[in-house]
């Protein structure tokens, strides 16, 4: 019985270690963990409206949101994630319609131990 496990194991391991053709398969990219690199971020406001975040994302790339809009007090711009200082824009319509309410920045750490989400407050 044991004899079966070692050849079993040893089997195994030369299967998962060679791809196609006896290639070495590929380490996997790293892991990316919620709160861990980067953080999303939800808008707090007193209006609907509609808002846009640019800065740095977990990628160390910087980059721009769409401009969505923000219909309840929080909205959050899911699967955007960001490190740093952001700079969040505001407008009084949908779709960036409307008129201009300015801009605020807001820190967001790259890790926090129990959420993956910031809320940046705007006062508007």
């Amino acid at each position: 019985m044991a004899l079966l496990l070692v050849v079993l194991a040893a089997a195994l391991a030369v299967r998962t270690s060679k791809g196609k053709e006896g290639s070495p398969i590929p380490p996997p990219p790293p892991a990316r963990h919620a709160g861990s690199n980067g953080q999303q971020v939800s808008v707090h406001r007193t209006g609907q409206g509609s808002a846009q975040i640019c800065g740095i994302n977990q990628d160390a790339q910087n980059v721009c949101t769409p401009v969505f809009d923000t219909p309840s007090e929080n909205t959050l711009f899911p699967n955007w994630w960001w490190i740093g200082n952001v700079t969040i824009s505001g407008w009084a319509g949908r779709s960036g319609s409307g008129r201009p309410l300015g801009s605020v920045t807001c820190q967001v750490p790259k890790s926090q131990p129990s959420a993956d989400t910031v809320i940046c407050g705007t006062g508007w």
